[in-house]
């Protein structure tokens, strides 16, 4: 779709059709959408009482199910997480994008327990006066999900240790594929039935559900404005946001920071303290922040050069530069830090449904700076064929073996 004249248009369409009933999905069964990191995401089902609002009749537990006892708020969080996977797999299982034959499939880990969510930046860009911080999710539910997701095969969910325990009586587990090496995770096949349905569940989560009474509207949407890139805030204000949907020439950067656990109260405060730093080293080129994550790899960064309004004719060059400026940067923390970069065609726009959207980018070029990333020594940059022929002289690179 790269190459076509309107691939990015057709992108859009395509990732719309299938992100819409997926998280619609995730929403009635209470989940949210917590974040968007290429073609993954990662929900959050929150373990609440809904037995403390006195409006719900108890006579039907919040699990749906009559004749059947409460199974506490983390067991009913789990179980609404294990029949929203059942349900996306029977629904949306080799899903038809309509694009050259192209077909989609999930394939989902689920772990559970105590998170830790923060707020870290709140650097000024140097396009707009905002303030921009990126939320994220940290602690051992995330450990967790980086097992089982692997685990589980185009069309499975794998639950963690901790989740099954808490739902083996309400499923039924897949026992025709074993996970060698690993049989403490458990493939789900079904819901129990004769206890429990997806349908009853998800209708219990549906009714119960308080977070429209907390909603913003779109006239309170400064409140959330340093969350978003100043450009898709401005086609948010002017009604324009389809307008934002592009194939550009990029230059990316994807960052692995290992050596803090974000879900201490100490970790926190670093995660805090690299993140403005690498804001303030990421806009003194002026580049962008996309994204912040954490998972197996530890602390994920994305940062991308050449985003509207901030379009230069050696975006490469910068985004090597800045990579310096960061390394010394995680030395001066002591923390370890591995850089990828590449430069090319990517799409570059808003991914998800009217529900819940990011503007964020995709594409080869982007999963390259990923995997180079991964195959980088602690503290070095590695950088594709494509940066080093754009970049300018005052940057020398050393050629390695092909990865």
């Amino acid at each position: 779709l790269s190459r076509k004249p309107d691939g990015a248009e057709r992108l859009s369409q395509c990732l719309t059709a299938f992100f819409t009933p997926l998280i619609n999905y995730i929403y009635a069964y209470r989940g949210d959408v917590i974040k968007f990191s290429g073609d993954a995401l990662t929900i959050y089902f929150p373990a609440v009482d809904d037995n403390e609002d006195p409006r719900w009749r108890k006579l039907v537990p919040p699990h749906g199910s009559y004749g059947l006892p409460d199974l506490g708020p983390m067991a009913t969080a789990c179980l609404r997480a294990s029949a929203c996977c059942i349900e996306i797999h029977k629904r949306l299982h080799q899903f038809d994008t309509g694009v050259d034959g192209v077909r989609l499939c999930l394939h989902i880990g689920v772990g559970c327990g105590d998170v830790t969510i923060l707020q870290v930046g709140g650097v000024v860009p140097p396009e707009t006066h905002v303030p921009r911080s990126e939320y994220l999710i940290a602690g051992n539910p995330i450990e967790q999900i980086s097992i089982a997701e692997p685990l589980a095969k185009n069309g499975e969910t794998c639950l963690s240790p901790q989740c099954w325990e808490l739902v083996k009586g309400c499923v039924v587990e897949n026992t025709e594929r074993k996970l060698e090496g690993r049989e403490d995770f458990h493939l789900l096949l079904k819901m129990n039935e004769s206890k429990y349905t997806f349908p009853s569940i998800k209708h219990a989560a549906m009714q119960r559900d308080t977070r429209h009474e907390n909603q913003f509207a779109l006239s309170e949407l400064k409140v959330i404005r340093k969350y978003m890139p100043s450009a898709v805030y401005k086609q948010i204000e002017g009604g324009t946001l389809t307008y934002v949907n592009e194939m550009r020439y990029i230059s990316t950067i994807f960052i692995s920071g290992q050596g803090v656990d974000a879900s201490t109260e100490e970790g926190a405060s670093i995660a805090q303290d690299l993140t403005a730093c690498l804001q303030r080293a990421c806009y003194a080129h002026e580049g962008t922040l996309n994204k912040f994550v954490i998972d197996d790899k530890g602390m994920l960064f994305l940062l991308v050069y050449g985003l509207p309004p901030l379009v230069h004719t050696d975006d490469p060059t910068r985004a090597v530069l800045a990579c310096f400026d960061m390394v010394n940067i995680f030395k001066s923390m002591k923390l370890d830090g591995r850089f990828g970069v590449t430069s090319g065609r990517a799409y570059c726009g808003v991914c998800g449904s009217a529900r819940r959207m990011e503007y964020t980018v995709l594409g080869d070029t982007v999963n390259l700076s990923a995997r180079l990333m991964a195959n980088a020594p602690k503290d070095s940059i590695l950088v594709d064929e494509a940066t080093q022929l754009l970049a300018t002289k005052e940057v020398d690179f050393q050629a390695l073996t092909p990865i």
